[in-house]
Order: C-alpha cells, then sequence, then structure tokens
C-alpha cells in the first residue's frame, strides 16, 4: 500500500454587500443590500425632501429626492456609494442630491448628485 497526498482546489462563490458582508447565495446578498439602503437612507440628516417632478420639468412624481450636507452623512453615503457601484468624488463641503425610486418599499434605483454638478448635468448612476 502507498500513501498518496492530493491537493484539491475547491472554488466556491461568495457574494460580496457594498459594507463587506459576505453570502454564499446571491438572493441573500441581495436581500441584505436592499434593506441595508432602506435603513442607511432613514437615518440621514436631511436639509430637504421632495419628488424629481418638483425640481424638473420632465421629472417623475415615482422619484423621491433627499438633499442631505456630505460632511453631516459622511459615513453613511460612502456606504451608499459602496453599494451602488458608484465612483463619483465628493468633498466635505458639498450638498449631496440622492435620488431614488421605491417601489413595493424595496429601492428600485438610486443615484446621485452633487447641488454644484446640478447645473453641468453630471449624474453617477
Amino acid at each position: 500500500m502507498k500513501t498518496v497526498t492530493v491537493d484539491k482546489i475547491i472554488k466556491e462563490t461568495e457574494y460580496e454587500a457594498g459594507d463587506g458582508t459576505r453570502f454564499r447565495d446571491r438572493e441573500q446578498c441581495l436581500k441584505y443590500e436592499e434593506a441595508a439602503e432602506v435603513v442607511v437612507l432613514s437615518r440621514l440628516k436631511v436639509l430637504n425632501r421632495f419628488t424629481e417632478s418638483d425640481v424638473f420639468m420632465s421629472g417623475s412624481d415615482e422619484v423621491d429626492v433627499t438633499v442631505v450636507n456630505v460632511k453631516d452623512n459622511l459615513q453613511d453615503i460612502k456606504l451608499l456609494f459602496a453599494m451602488q457601484n458608484c465612483t463619483m468624488s465628493i468633498n466635505e463641503d458639498d450638498i449631496l442630491l440622492i435620488y431614488h425610486r421605491t417601489y413595493n418599499d424595496k429601492i428600485d434605483g438610486m443615484w446621485f448628485q452633487t447641488y454644484k454638478d446640478l447645473t453641468n448635468g453630471i449624474l453617477c448612476q
């Protein structure tokens, strides 16, 4: 009899949420991220809230806009950016517009724009 040592490589797919939490199941990861987005949005220190149509003639009543001061919400904004894969650069003195559509109590889209970029048409989706 002979002893044989065999190295086995086992590959598993993991899904990583924006905050670094890992899941083996894609659906669980998506559910976690959806819940996290709602929680983060609810704890922001808000300057104002309105619908997109309140600001833009071509806007939608289905899209809510949350206006926040970056300095007061920096950590939560970074978390939202990570969850949305947004690479937009912001400064602490920026005012940020967070556009989000909600469907069946879930976030169904989110994008960002600084107040100064509003006139330049720069948007992070």
